[in-house]
């Protein structure tokens, strides 16, 4: 373990322009490195490095260290969740409300408060992430030198590599997904990312490759980990699996519109793991995300959510939209074990929140399984009924919707009717993504992608709330609500900006346009 954390603080360098500039001289760090990655040996030494510096970590802190969280902000820009209005005596301004207010409302400077007085860092995950590309590039260098004198050996670096180039490639497919257009044939010459693919500090300031390119080195990556982690026995919910590898490569092609590809990835992912978990048989003290699904094969990073959601003053904070909550019927029991309603003294209008809880909150973010990456055989179900009804194979995409329902209805209840008609098929479809994958980080790219796909394309209008409150005494009230809508014409809000921190020091990096959002319609409460 002291191998580990030496590693990790010789990888974790501060990265403005992806890996240039550090605490001292480029070329001393350099030559630190390559001293230093000598202490790399064996299978087990880079293996360990891809464990301590490659995967995304889980946050040793409360909720309130929001920085020490992946993509914080990512579940609330769509609409899984809004504002719980009301009267408290907490203050609502200490939760992650002023944090995430510049992406909650699609503000061109994400990182400002509403005020307009503090701004937050809007560089930490683009800098984090790349530090992990950086590490992997170095991981997948150095497994080309490593000795391996046995069949063992062997087999343990080709899991090394399979893993590494899954994570560069999952990376790279979040980083395009917040900070490029959606993937499409008019599209493909857009800005996408910067690529950085070389094992060693660069002094020089990258530019953006297009999305064809950084789609190009995803498909790559992925098909170099298919073939690389084929047979290796899965290891634990932590370490990416054969079946993991295979989803996440249907997942992709379903965003890049191959349907015949994404098809045959979760169908091959199908065979691997098919079990889903049946509602019916989840105990009431169990929560969904927990070591024990066997629904579940994949998860990296913490989950914020639903200990957020459950804080002991949520008032001032998020509840999970009325809009998702009402698409479950009274027999779909995803409605009570993926949301709780929870009597909150003071919430407006009828003193209840509507609490996510695939996870417990008691962990304080520290939960079993992520909300920010995970991986589980419901989604190969959806994958496939999408890819299946893309192609006009509608009886094939129904049956596969159906034997969802049947792990998620109650015993004996009527599964509900699906629209088998073209359009309302793809429509069904979209709606139980929505319902099944809620606060997994996917609803924000799956608006995105509907709105460029060449069958069925779908743009959404969103609205979010913003509430001030004022102090009396040792009360909060709500004082005045500002309403934020994104058009579903406007192409820019569905693409963030770069990190203002990265454009400042990168001057010949291209940034996406977005304008100076302001409120279509304000309410003045009632002074109590």
């Amino acid at each position: 373990m002291k191998r580990i954390a030496h590693y990790i603080l010789i990888i974790a360098i501060t990265l403005s322009t992806l890996g240039i500039v550090t605490m001292t001289s480029c070329s001393g760090f350099l030559n630190e490195r390559s001293n230093d990655l000598a202490y790399i040996h064996t299978a087990d030494d880079l293996d360990e490095l891809l464990i301590g510096s490659c995967y995304l970590s889980v946050a040793p802190t409360t909720p309130r260290k929001y920085e020490s969280y992946y993509f914080s902000y990512l579940q609330y820009m769509a609409d899984e969740t809004e504002e719980l209005i009301g009267n408290t005596r907490y203050n609502p301004e200490a939760n992650i409300r002023p944090r995430v207010f510049g992406y909650y409302t699609w503000q061109q400077h994400v990182g400002d408060a509403f005020d307009g007085l503090k701004s937050y860092k809007e560089s930490i995950d683009w800098l984090r992430v790349y530090n992990h590309i950086l590490t992997l590039n170095i991981v997948l260098d150095e497994a080309e030198r490593i000795d391996t004198p046995t069949v063992a050996d062997q087999n343990r670096i080709k899991r090394i590599k399979a893993e590494a180039h899954f994570l560069r490639a999952a990376y790279y497919f979040q980083l395009v997904n917040l900070y490029a257009l959606p993937y499409a044939p008019e599209n493909l010459d857009k800005p996408g990312v910067p690529l950085k693919e070389s094992h060693f500090i660069e002094k020089k300031k990258f530019t953006r490759a297009t999305i064809s390119e950084v789609y190009a080195l995803i498909s790559n990556d992925l098909s170099l980990a298919i073939k690389e982690i084929e047979g290796q026995p899965t290891r634990s919910l932590y370490r990416i699996s054969e079946a993991g590898v295979i989803l996440f490569a249907s997942r992709v092609a379903l965003y890049m519109q191959d349907w015949q590809r994404a098809e045959e990835y979760a169908s091959k992912a199908l065979s691997l793991h098919p079990t889903l978990c049946n509602l019916n048989a989840l105990g009431v003290d169990s929560y969904f995300f927990s070591v024990d699904n066997p629904e579940l094969f994949f998860s990296m990073g913490g989950g914020l959510v639903c200990a957020e959601m459950g804080s002991s003053s949520p008032i001032g904070g998020f509840s999970v939209s009325k809009e998702l909550y009402q698409l479950y019927n009274k027999d779909d029991l995803r409605g009570t074990r993926f949301i709780e309603r929870i009597k909150v003294k003071g919430a407006q209008p009828n003193g209840y929140q509507l609490r996510a809880c695939k996870t417990t909150p008691k962990l304080m973010g520290k939960s079993e399984v992520s909300d920010v990456f995970v991986l589980r055989s419901a989604e190969i179900y959806l994958n496939l009924a999408e890819a299946l009804a893309m192609q006009g194979k509608s009886a094939e995409a129904v049956r596969f919707l159906k034997q969802l329902h049947q792990n998620r209805y109650k015993v004996g209840a009527a599964l509900p009717d699906i629209d088998t008609s073209p359009k309302g098929l793809i429509n069904e479809i979209r709606k139980e993504r929505r319902m099944e994958l809620c606060f997994e980080s996917q609803r924000w790219f799956d608006i995105r992608r509907y709105r460029v796909q060449s069958q069925s394309p779908e743009k959404i209008e969103l609205t979010h709330t913003y509430t001030i409150y004022k102090k009396e005494g040792r009360n909060s009230f709500p004082d005045i609500t500002y309403f934020y809508t994104l058009p579903a014409n406007e192409d820019e809000g569905y693409v963030l900006p770069l990190p203002r921190e990265e454009r400042t020091f990168n001057d010949i990096i291209q940034d996406n346009p977005r304008i100076e959002r302001k409120p279509t319609k304000i309410i003045q409460h009632e002074t109590k």
